[in-house]
């Protein structure tokens, strides 16, 4: 029992550090991707001021707001 409670733990960080933590993950890409677009002068000047801009993940109708997947294309 221990070690099934175990690799269920393990198996759970390993899952959250790939989705979220990992300099790859697809909530990093957002993240930088957000930061680029505050950074540069032409979105700035469509959009506003940097602070004021916010990004969400892609609309959905679900009803939990904020759980709206990240939409993204990577290639390197």
């Amino acid at each position: 029992m221990v070690i099934v409670g175990v690799t269920l733990t393990g198996g759970v960080g390993y899952l959250l550090y790939q989705e979220v933590f990992s300099p790859d993950s697809k909530t990093a890409y957002f993240n930088r991707a957000v930061d680029r677009i505050k950074k540069d002068g032409r979105c700035l000047a469509a959009l506003g001021e940097g602070r004021h801009i916010t990004a969400y993940g892609e609309e959905t109708f679900n009803k939990w707001r904020r759980a709206r997947p990240i939409a993204y294309v990577f290639s390197p």
